[in-house]
């Protein structure tokens, strides 16, 4: 079971960004590879049980992320809005880290200082606020 998921992982890591989730539900949905129909509801039944988690974990902590991913990949195999979707949230996401490690190499060091300190400074005042409201209140 494990090796089968881990080729399953190695065959998205080897298809190019932007056409991954594609590719995956093209496969999925190749002659003579179509699952049952009974395939199909436990596929989807994984899904929803995956984002019901993952919007759990989101409010405490926990790994929502990964729960939110799995979900999206096994919808995207149903679904071929689903699998352009998130191709297409890849791609931007992508394109965003580029631009965010830019501006960062950009910054110098001063830059970064101040940017770490003001992250430091709203994660201090959000935690005051919560134990005002939890404690306090």
């Amino acid at each position: 079971m494990i090796a089968s998921i881990r080729r399953k992982w190695q065959g998205m890591e080897r298809s190019p960004p932007g056409r991954r989730f594609q590719n995956k539900y093209e496969a999925a949905h190749r002659k003579g590879r179509e699952i049952s129909l009974v395939g199909r509801m436990i596929r989807f039944g994984l899904a929803i049980i995956a984002f019901a988690l993952g919007v759990v974990f989101a409010f405490i902590p926990g790994p929502a992320f990964v729960f939110f991913a799995l979900a999206g990949g096994l919808l995207a195999t149903e679904s071929r809005c689903v699998a352009k979707g998130l191709d297409w949230t890849e791609l931007k996401l992508r394109a965003m880290f580029r631009w965010l490690k830019q501006y960062w190499k950009d910054l110098g060091l001063l830059g970064r200082i101040a940017v770490v300190t003001l992250i430091a400074v709203v994660a201090m005042a959000f935690f005051a606020l919560m134990v005002w409201f939890y404690f306090l209140r």
